[in-house]
């Protein structure tokens, strides 16, 4: 963080499926008053929901790898290391976890975050489809 406000923060989880199913439970009454408010507003509304909520209680990483769920820079703070410096702070934490390897879930067509992390030695591992978009799942041994 600057020294007003912060520049970038990071989300990790160990396991993204439990992690959306516990917001979910946590906070069941608030996501249902907003699904249905947008499902009934549109069949394709409908479709996208339900396509958000089956895709998030599926997580893509496997046994024992850690999953970058959300990171976020300032537009003020980008291309001066500070996501280098967050997903840094993920690996670390996931070593100390005793976890082997961390990945993220971005879109195809996301090819400067793409190239961010194949620069660092990331691997696309699979590429998948989810809400009618193109995934590419990436992934690092720690």
């Amino acid at each position: 963080e600057n020294e007003i406000n912060p520049v970038g923060f990071i989300l990790v989880t160990l396991e993204s499926g439990a992690f959306l199913k516990d917001i979910i439970k946590n906070h069941f009454w608030d996501f249902l008053k907003i699904g249905f408010r947008s499902s009934f507003s549109s069949i394709s509304n409908l479709v996208f929901n339900l396509q958000i909520v089956i895709s998030g209680l599926f997580s893509n990483a496997s046994q024992n790898t850690g999953e970058i769920y959300i990171i976020a820079v300032s537009e003020m703070a980008r291309g001066k290391g500070v996501g280098s410096q967050l997903v840094k702070q993920a690996e670390t934490f996931m070593q100390e976890c005793k976890i082997a390897a961390l990945g993220i879930k971005t879109l195809s067509s996301n090819k400067d975050w793409i190239g961010f992390f194949t620069k660092n030695g990331w691997e696309i591992k699979k590429e998948l489809q989810l809400i009618g978009n193109d995934y590419v799942w990436l992934e690092t041994h720690i």
